[in-house]
């Protein structure tokens, strides 16, 4: 199979374009990994986010995803800094084994998993993953659809990580 490298606007987009429900998503993953990397307390920030968007139980199950990838991660993940202006690999492959999540897809989600955690550990992560969207659909918050072409490339892993990748330093 040959791997289709792509221009950097087309994998890596720009965080102000997500829709608001994966912006919300993005900035609790991120404010969870400063949190950890810094020692910082965000909690309270987390739940209130959570609470704010009428999935008050979400924050807990946003706190076991993360702490299952952070355990099982199969090499250094790339979480930027909530003010960082692009979305990295990693990022646009945990919205999207969410949004596989919500849709009843779950597994198809398994091999976008993979990619970022030890097998063994990617079966517990979608349980984990079910259990947050469980609690986004009864809040009635929905993760609306990638273009179908671009979540096949991603599904399928022939879009590589590319060129001008936002730096895993940008924690202030």
């Amino acid at each position: 199979m040959q791997t289709i490298e792509a221009p950097e606007e087309i994998f890596v987009e720009a965080r102000d374009a997500l829709p608001q429900m994966e912006a919300g998503l993005l900035w609790a993953m991120r404010a969870w990994a400063v949190g950890l990397s810094r020692g910082i307390e965000v909690s309270a920030e987390i739940h209130a986010f959570f609470r704010d968007i009428g999935a008050p139980r979400a924050a807990l199950c946003l706190d076991d995803v993360m702490q299952r990838l952070n355990e099982g991660a199969a090499r250094m993940l790339e979480v930027n800094c909530v003010c960082h202006p692009r979305v990295s690999r990693d990022e646009m492959d945990l919205l999207l084994a969410m949004a596989l999540h919500q849709e009843g897809r779950g597994h198809e989600a398994q091999p976008v998993l993979r990619r970022l955690l030890e097998p063994a550990h990617a079966g517990r992560m979608g349980e984990a993953l079910a259990r947050l969207v469980a609690q986004l659909n009864r809040a009635g918050l929905r993760m609306p659809r990638r273009a179908a072409a671009l979540e096949a490339q991603v599904r399928q892993g022939n879009i590589l990580a590319l060129a001008g990748k936002a730096p895993i330093q940008c924690l202030h």
